[in-house]
């Protein structure tokens, strides 16, 4: 700016910089975290799948480190690699003793986005986890938030008892893949196997073009002959 001495701009210059590095110190980070535990989670058996770093559906600038769907549920996970003291004091989250209930909530909307993609399954088989690949070695259930280590996600995950069976797996496989590549665009609820006793119907005709054309004769195929979920 016009009238500031060169010292004063050196200094300003040399702030920004600063606060750049400490940004993309804490991108490097988060990245390394993330490699962690993806590599954990491709020692899951093979019943299990998983998607990493999808978009988070309806935001632009957002997104899930991993979806991982098996018997036990759909788990949306999101890594940390925090350092300092992590620990929880009276059903709080903390880093450092500050407060990172907002780390709490994010992952917990981040499960019901990604819930809202698959109408058809009932709520409770989708768990938020928070997983850290770092100092902190958490175990705890905030009011259905998990919070586990990366050494422990794998028995966490399998230790969970069956919800779905393996046609609602494989159905996942396919609708989480095909809606989280248009995670932007809206789109129109597809049942998944039937919870009933009877064979379940094929969904009617929707709009959807060549991708809801996909998924109906994917599920045409998948669903006929399948018994209910266990």
């Amino acid at each position: 700016m016009a009238g500031e001495s060169a010292d004063e701009v050196a200094r300003r210059a040399r702030e920004k910089a600063e606060r750049l590095l400490r940004h993309a110190e804490a991108y490097e980070k988060g990245a390394a975290g993330e490699r962690v535990v993806r590599d954990v989670l491709s020692t899951l058996p093979v019943e299990w799948f998983v998607i990493h770093d999808l978009q988070w559906p309806g935001r632009r600038k957002a997104n899930v480190d991993h979806v991982v769907v098996g018997p036990g549920g759909v788990f949306v996970v999101d890594t940390k690699n925090w350092s300092g003291d992590v620990a929880v004091r009276a059903g709080v989250l903390r880093q450092n003793g500050y407060s990172r209930a907002t780390t709490v909530e994010g992952v917990r909307s981040a499960a019901d986005a990604i819930a809202a993609l698959v109408p058809s399954l009932d709520a409770e088989a989708f768990t938020p986890v928070i997983c850290f690949a770092g100092e902190g070695r958490v175990e705890a259930n905030l009011d259905g938030v998990l919070v586990c280590h990366a050494d422990s996600l794998i028995e966490l995950l399998t230790s969970r008892r069956p919800l779905l069976s393996m046609e609602w797996v494989e159905f996942l496989r396919f609708d989480l893949d095909m809606s989280t590549r248009g995670a932007l665009e809206p789109r129109q609820a597809v049942g998944g196997p039937s919870a009933e006793s009877r064979p379940p119907a094929v969904p009617s005709p929707r709009r959807g073009g060549m991708r809801g054309l996909w998924r109906r004769l994917f599920l045409t195929v998948a669903l006929l002959g399948v018994g209910p979920p266990r």
